[in-house]
């Protein structure tokens, strides 16, 4: 199935609430194969976060390094999205199945 809706989080300093708001994520998007997730890491340390993807069938994780701040870690994130959609999450927002509403429902194969 090709991806049609990429959700793009930035992230910088936030690791207390990042997690939780992914285990969120995942219930929203987690399993669809039209859907990725892209996590751009702003943070300037060397932890690798590319383990809390694990649970998304799409996922892309791409440390940067250094902080590119906002607009820069949009731009990465674009520049790496596979979806025709764009929808940007801040890292620290809370994120709950129905969020989503908006979104085309997964298309289901005749039994």
């Amino acid at each position: 199935m090709t991806i049609r809706y990429s959700i793009i989080i930035i992230s910088f300093k936030r690791d207390h609430v990042l997690k939780e708001n992914l285990d969120g994520l995942v219930l929203a998007i987690g399993n669809r194969d039209d859907c990725e997730l892209v996590l751009i890491d702003n943070n300037e340390d060397c932890v690798d976060r590319s383990k809390l993807l694990t649970a998304f069938r799409h996922a892309l994780y791409y440390r940067a390094g250094t902080n590119r701040g906002v607009s820069g870690g949009r731009n990465e994130g674009i520049s790496r999205a596979k979806g025709a959609f764009l929808i940007f999450v801040d890292d620290d927002a809370s994120i709950h199945p129905i969020d989503f509403p908006g979104l085309y429902p997964v298309p289901q194969t005749p039994s």
